[in-house]
């Protein structure tokens, strides 16, 4: 016999002895220790479930509150109808299956008008598996969200640059040019801040584009101008240039020569505060490319379009509110792809005008600020010159909105643009 076969031999002679006389006791210790391990595999089986009902339930409630504040946003709904459109969404996208039919159960539905915020509690009593052994039949999961809607009016001016420059191709693989990307990007937009006739009722949008100057032939009849014009406008330079003042007097803008297409004239007209998506929508497909930087001109026409002062320019729908409405809230978006570099007044074309401009667009900045408009600004990969200056002039960052932003293509430009869409419209949710 081999030394493997005898030690073998001697092995079994071995448990077997070991058995016959601790059967017993090994028995129960069995038992006990597979009662533990049962349970254990039972915890980390249930330990999962409820961590995914929770993952769930988070999801489904912060998806009820979202879509009912963008309901009370856009007009869709009223206040007093947020309690039932929150049931209502939450039970209709609610998947029974997903909590092993356990059901889903609302605790509470808060709304504050003060701080304009609908909150929503709920909870799933979760059957058990494994764990109902230790009698655990059910588990409790819950789930709280709340997210602020936005019932304001508002009001939004939006410098577009369509200077030469924006001609030149951005996507190299695609042959997109920069002004497409623009077009794409700000019809998103609009789409987002107007996506029905209801949200058209509260939110108003206007439309400056500049080049060297800015195209106003829509109200040229109803404003004074230093010299005749063929539409186009430039700064102004008296002691008031600044302000929001009317275009009155000693206080009028500066008219340029030049038709529209040329050098010193966009053929890109303003659009004052419209709620008509189809109308603005068509104006920012149809800009153009020409012309140098004056971007101090853009935003001195965004100061106007939100002023009541000028209501006497604009046609009817397009005034703005007071600056005392309190229910109205109003903002500037202000995009470039490059340094401002143009400043006609005093002659300085391109390439000469660029302290004048900058200085001009900062003070405006300034004080439009100071008239509670809140700033947007985009630099499109306008370089390093650009960017800071549009830093500047945007109103400072809080904890929950952006408002500077540095984009390089054109998916950075939109993701801009759609940030801004929806920090206007106020849609978050909140902790």
């Amino acid at each position: 016999m081999s030394i493997i076969s005898k030690w073998k031999q001697h092995f079994t002679k071995s448990v077997s002895h070991f058995r016959a006389n601790t059967e017993g006791q090994f028995a129960i210790m069995f038992a006990i220790t597979a009662v533990a391990l049962t349970l254990s595999g039972g915890l980390a089986v249930d330990g999962a479930r409820l961590y995914s009902a929770k993952s769930k339930l988070d999801n489904a409630i912060d998806a009820a509150v979202l879509a009912t504040t963008r309901d009370i946003t856009s007009g869709k709904i009223s206040k007093d109808d947020a309690k039932e459109a929150i049931g209502n969404f939450l039970y209709s996208n609610i998947d029974p299956a997903s909590f092993s039919n356990g059901e889903v159960k609302i605790d509470n539905i808060g709304i504050d008008h003060d701080t304009k915020t609908v909150k929503l509690d709920a909870h799933v009593m979760l059957p058990m598996t494994l764990t109902a052994v230790a009698g655990y039949q059910t588990l409790k999961v819950s789930s709280t969200s709340a997210a602020r809607y936005n019932d304001d009016k508002i009001e939004i001016a939006m410098a577009l640059d369509v200077t030469g420059s924006m001609g030149s191709v951005i996507n190299k693989a695609t042959g997109e040019t920069r002004m497409e990307a623009l077009v794409d990007a700000a019809s998103a937009a609009i789409q987002t801040l107007i996506p029905n006739k209801e949200a058209g009722e509260r939110v108003r949008i206007g439309l400056v584009p500049y080049s060297s100057s800015v195209n106003i032939s829509p109200i040229e009849s109803k404003i004074g101008t230093r010299g005749k014009t063929k539409g186009c406008v430039i700064e102004r330079t008296n002691a008031q240039r600044y302000t929001d003042d009317f275009s009155t007097g000693s206080n009028r803008v500066r008219a340029v020569k030049d038709k529209p297409g040329s050098y010193g004239c966009t053929h890109s007209e303003i659009v004052p505060l419209t709620n008509n998506t189809a109308k603005l929508n068509s104006a920012i497909k149809n800009l153009g490319t020409y012309g140098h930087t004056g971007g101090h001109v853009g935003i001195a026409w965004t100061q106007y379009m939100l002023s009541s002062k000028w209501n006497k320019a604009w046609p009817t729908g397009s005034d703005a509110a007071q600056a005392t409405d309190k229910q109205t809230k109003k903002f500037a978006v202000i995009m470039t792809d490059g340094e401002f570099n143009t400043f006609l007044s005093n002659g300085n074309g391109y390439g000469g005008g660029k302290n004048q401009s900058r200085t001009y667009a900062e003070n405006l900045c300034t004080n439009i600020k100071n008239n509670n408009i809140r700033i947007f600004s985009i630099n499109f990969a306008g370089g390093s010159d650009a960017s800071k200056l549009m830093k500047k002039c945007a109103s400072p960052d809080t904890a929950t909105d952006q408002f500077f932003f540095d984009a390089s293509n054109s998916e950075e430009l939109k993701k801009a643009f759609q940030a801004i869409a929806e920090s206007i419209k106020g849609l978050r949710l909140v902790s």
